[in-house]
């Protein structure tokens, strides 16, 4: 302690406790002295989530906390099942969800500034959970380095070979990058491959009745601590039977709508809520189909309402176009949340070209007065407009078949 720290300390009429070292990482608690019902534990975590996290739906607390406590047993799993923690526009709760995974995740790791040179010495000799935050802010040269550590890091065995400065020479050395990791992003922008990676958890903006507590790292230090030395506890007395004795695709309990894929991601977090007992094996199976589903249907939803905003473009501004052109009129759409994707730089024309190949419309070479450049011609669309959409006409804001509010739009 300093010469400052042990003068405020000394005592003033009473003994009184040095003071702390604010600046000090925070330091995990031993286990718990007593053995851990897993139920109450899971309903815990749950109850610590929703009191500062507003998620959409009840299965994202469930899964949240499956997943948190995985984290203790990761090296019971052959699988690491990645948070996919996204929001269409900023401050919907997306780092505060990491922040207070940070004190009950298994050994949390922010990567921050992290260069990854040091992240990929840490994960292989600290085997931390991963909290990537701001991803879609990473350049992309870091950003494709990342990837490629989170496409080998989900299956055990897995390593990344990186060519590193030795003197003069480069030397190849191989990393072991397995292990649980959160990702939170605006948007999903993800390759198709590190989406199948993950369980979606989409956030919301919260309402103004939706009041939850202000998060004060003191006071949730001090709440969650207990939590945590809980997990310690429970996944040092479970782990060898979790590891020999639950086997959730073998028993047939996973639904047969999740593909094999799926199923990698949840059977872990499956055999824990089969340890816990009680509804927590049905809550599992609901959160699961229930995740699926919403990710498909925010796909479908983006696809959708950029076919009828295309419609109502045509009808305004005429029968062929160019991409750019297209994406000024998105954009200038307040009654939409284009103009909030890619960090508020809003749609572009990579993002409406993929929207719009599921209903098989590609962009193509038009000519506006004598320039060539890519866009859309209402001929090329007409097919889609009339399967998908009703045929009463450009479709306004109000007359939409889905709902309007703030979406997760996933590019």
């Amino acid at each position: 302690m300093s010469e400052i720290d042990t003068e405020i300390a000394k005592p003033v009429g009473k003994i009184v406790r040095p003071i702390p070292d604010l600046d000090q990482e925070w330091i995990p608690p031993e286990p718990a002295k007593e053995s851990q019902d897993l139920c109450k534990l899971l309903n815990d975590i749950a109850e610590a989530l929703r009191s500062y996290i507003v998620f959409p739906s009840d299965s994202s607390y469930v899964a949240v906390a499956l997943w948190t406590t995985a984290t203790h047993v990761s090296h019971t799993m052959t699988v690491a099942p990645y948070l996919m923690v996204t929001s269409p526009r900023p401050s919907c709760g997306k780092s505060r969800l990491l922040e207070v995974l940070e004190f009950l995740a298994r050994d949390a790791q922010r990567s921050g500034n992290m260069s990854l040179a040091v992240l990929f010495r840490s994960i292989e000799e600290r085997d931390p959970t991963l909290l990537i935050d701001e991803f879609d802010n990473l350049d992309l040269s870091t950003r494709s380095e990342m990837i490629g550590l989170l496409n080998m890091g989900h299956r055990r065995g897995e390593k990344v070979m990186r060519a590193e400065a030795s003197g003069r020479a480069f030397i190849l050395n191989e990393y072991k990058v397995f292990g649980l990791k959160a990702i939170a992003s605006i948007a999903k922008n993800y390759p198709p491959a590190l989406e199948s990676r993950c369980i979606d958890i989409t956030m919301d903006r919260k309402l103004s009745h939706e009041v939850i507590r202000k998060f004060r790292i003191k006071t949730a230090q001090k709440e969650l601590k207990p939590i945590y030395a809980r997990l310690l506890r429970w996944a040092s007395d479970n782990a060898s039977e979790l590891f020999h004795g639950y086997l959730a695709i073998e028993r047939g309990d996973m639904p047969e709508e999740l593909s094999d894929r799926e199923c990698d991601l949840w059977e872990g977090l499956y055999d824990i809520a089969e340890m816990a007992g009680s509804n927590w094996l049905d809550l599992a199976r609901v959160a699961s189909l229930e995740l699926k589903h919403q990710a498909i249907n925010d796909e479908d939803d983006s696809g959708l309402q950029l076919l009828g905003d295309l419609r109502d473009i045509f009808a305004k501004y005429g029968e062929q176009l160019w991409s750019q052109d297209i994406e000024k009129h998105l954009n200038e759409n307040e009654a939409r949340t284009w103009s909030g994707l890619n960090r508020g730089d809003g749609i572009n024309p990579q993002n409406i070209g993929k929207l719009l190949r599921p209903f098989k419309i590609g962009s193509t070479q038009i000519k506006i007065a004598g320039i060539n450049r890519m866009g859309y011609t209402l001929k090329d669309c007409n097919g889609a407009f009339t399967r998908y959409l009703s045929s009463v006409g450009p479709t306004s804001p109000t007359s939409i078949s889905f709902d309007d509010r703030d979406k997760d739009i996933p590019f």
